[in-house]
């Protein structure tokens, strides 16, 4: 009776210890997910921000007043008949200062720059 008492409580044990290895790695399994479910909510909203971000900018950049923004700021363009007056110390050196001008629209931009820099 003795050895079947012992016997018992040896089973005991080892399915107590089972049992709680296998709730301690439920526990640690379960804080990994939620440490990696708040982790990809964080991505999913830093995400959203940024899509709301691109599209105020797209919505900015379709607009006509922005399409022309930078057709006369990097491109140079100007509304047909309307005139660019450069003022400067000598009005006289710079032809009048009207850009846009046939002859002024073929110069390549080194002959701008070096037109800018040494005629006034």
């Amino acid at each position: 009776m003795f050895n079947q008492k012992k016997l018992f409580y040896f089973i005991a044990i080892i399915i107590a210890s089972v049992v709680t290895v296998n709730l301690g790695r439920s526990v640690i399994n379960s804080y990994r997910g939620n440490y990696r479910l708040s982790q990809l909510q964080t991505q999913v909203e830093l995400a959203t921000q940024e899509i709301k971000s691109l599209q105020e900018t797209l919505q900015k950049e379709q607009t006509n007043e922005f399409v022309e923004e930078q057709a006369r700021n990097k491109l140079n363009l100007i509304k047909p008949g309307e005139k660019i007056v450069i003022s400067g110390k000598n009005p006289e050196k710079n032809n009048g200062g009207i850009l846009g001008t046939k002859q002024e629209q073929q110069w390549q931009t080194w002959e701008k720059w070096r037109y800018l820099f040494l005629h006034h």
